[in-house]
């Protein structure tokens, strides 16, 4: 990524406590949610949970 002038966004989610605050059967809901929220933003799906963007003025 030489001269990258964008956004990259990459996380990772403890599981185990996404069930707290998520449905215990489905706590993997939350990386649909956060796809969907940044997607909205214009950010396109990389890997696993990496985002990115070209965009430098995205909110």
């Amino acid at each position: 990524m030489e001269n990258f002038n964008g956004v990259l966004i990459t996380f990772d989610l403890k599981i185990e406590k996404l069930k707290i605050y998520f449905d215990y059967k489905n706590p993997k809901y939350s990386y649909t949610i956060i796809r969907n929220y940044l997607t909205s933003l214009g950010f396109e799906k990389s890997n696993d949970s990496d985002y990115i963007s070209n965009e430098r003025n995205l909110i």
